[in-house]
């Protein structure tokens, strides 16, 4: 599990250190603060031989872009020549550190058929090298993953493997406000094929009392309401996709990390309390780290009400985070325990 995170050069953000962390860790903040940011970066971190994320993940915000133009966004006021650097520290006491450098080469293309004084060409390759340093009690190890655009929306990846052959040690996944329920088809099967959709259906209940139960018809989940037919699950409304999509996201993640942005997007409040109680109980049962990011405050009572029903333990394992900007891109994470956060709650205090 990550318990401490520091952010440097990325997207908006000069620095950040995000100390403290548990298992369930909520990042409040004005629009525009960086929450977004910070679960990226996270994402990044924790999926560090695939450098194309680095360009892939502006998809979230709709920019599609896979050219060298887009190599430069993620460096902090475009200044490329000032690497991204993720540091992250763990509760076996490993740390990581990846450092996201952008490359810049001249090629001589220089014509030997025509030889003369003025033939002489040059074209710029431009990447992205991911590398990787992975200090634990087997000592130190170091990665490199590099990505070139060659155009037509393909890239060329290289990865240098002088310490060895590099594996993902934990599953990671990135969860935006909005997301397709058919991005998650193959983990409904599992959920169906090892008899868990019992579980499932019982939280989906809580918001569409009619729901009898879920099924697959070739490569359409379907809901069983007790009409004459089944309907397509996406017919039933916001509160069930969104609720659905979590829980099926986490089922993915067992023993990972989770990062959810926006996470009562399109949530009416009265659902709010279902959504936490399945994240809560999915976080336990299935072990999920979770970084998730809301500035909603009936979201925010919401949690804090349901926090007040569980037990002692998973109140320690929760954090709450309000990030704050000053003038030169410094932002800090003002860490609220779940003693504080439901202080702040009841007294009706500003936390966001």
């Amino acid at each position: 599990m990550i318990t401490k995170f520091d952010i440097s050069h990325f997207r908006g953000i000069r620095h950040l250190t995000i100390d403290g962390i548990k298992q369930l860790n909520v990042f409040l903040g004005y629009n525009n603060c960086g929450k977004s940011s910070v679960l990226e970066a996270l994402y990044l971190f924790c999926d560090p031989s695939h450098p194309v994320n680095n360009m892939q993940i502006n998809r979230v915000r709709h920019y599609y872009r896979m050219d060298a133009s887009a190599l430069p966004l993620n460096f902090y006021d475009l200044d490329t020549s000032v690497p991204i650097v993720f540091e992250g520290f763990f509760d076996d006491q490993e740390k990581r550190r990846l450092t996201i450098d952008y490359i810049s080469q001249e090629l001589d293309k220089t014509d030997f058929s025509d030889l003369s004084l003025t033939n002489h060409k040059y074209d710029k390759v431009y990447g992205l090298s991911n590398t990787l340093t992975i200090d634990n009690t087997e000592g130190k190890k170091r990665f490199r993953f590099v990505i070139e655009p060659i155009g037509d929306g393909k890239a060329r990846v290289g990865v240098n493997k002088q310490d060895g052959e590099y594996k993902d040690s934990f599953n990671c996944g990135f969860m935006p406000p909005s997301s397709n329920i058919n991005d998650y088809l193959d983990s409904f099967k599992d959920i169906v094929e090892n008899k868990e959709i019992d579980e499932l259906v019982c939280s989906l209940r809580e918001i569409e009392p009619r729901l009898l139960t879920l099924t697959l018809v070739g490569q359409q989940i379907m809901a069983d309401i007790g009409l004459r037919k089944l309907i397509p699950i996406q017919l039933l409304g916001d509160g069930i996709r969104k609720l659905f999509s979590i829980a099926i996201f986490m089922y993915q993640l067992r023993g990972g990390v989770a990062l959810i942005d926006e996470v009562d997007n399109g949530l009416h409040y009265k659902s709010m309390p279902t959504l936490w109680r399945t994240i809560i109980h999915m976080s336990k049962k299935f072990q999920v780290q979770l970084f998730i990011s809301t500035h909603n405050i009936d979201s925010l009572r919401s949690l804090d009400a349901v926090l007040a029903h569980e037990e002692n333990a998973f109140q320690k394992q929760s954090n709450i985070y309000t990030l704050r900007r000053n003038g030169d891109g410094e932002l800090k994470a003002l860490r609220s325990d779940y003693e504080q956060f439901e202080y702040m709650i009841k007294q009706e205090m500003e936390l966001r």
